[in-house]
């Protein structure tokens, strides 16, 4: 879909990136998701708070702790604050209690 934009002359921009990215990771195609984010980032474009959490929340859904982690820390190196909300926060609580549940078999 990007790359029919692009040939037609359009120009995708961080709300068309944003869609695309929500719409892999809504369909469990975070891999798919994370090769639109490659893309978004090699035009110059930086997500931005949706993007991120849409993207973190694939990550403990998927229970990719240290992927979701590493991006936290990027979040905060780049001074960007997230907006956690009980969906998440019980994605996060799940995922930790699945993990932990999983070292201790």
């Amino acid at each position: 879909m990007l790359k029919e934009l692009e040939e037609n002359g359009s120009h995708p921009n961080i709300v068309t990136y944003g869609t695309v990215i929500n719409a892999f990771c809504k369909q469990g195609m975070l891999k798919e998701g994370l090769v639109v984010l490659s893309r978004m980032l090699k035009k110059g474009i930086e997500p931005n708070i949706y993007i991120y959490d849409i993207l973190l929340e694939a990550f403990y859904k998927q229970r990719m702790l240290c992927r979701a982690e590493a991006m936290i820390a990027r979040m905060k190196q780049q001074r960007i604050k997230f907006n956690v909300n009980v969906l998440c926060l019980s994605t996060i609580a799940q995922a930790w209690d699945e993990a932990a549940i999983a070292i201790s078999r």
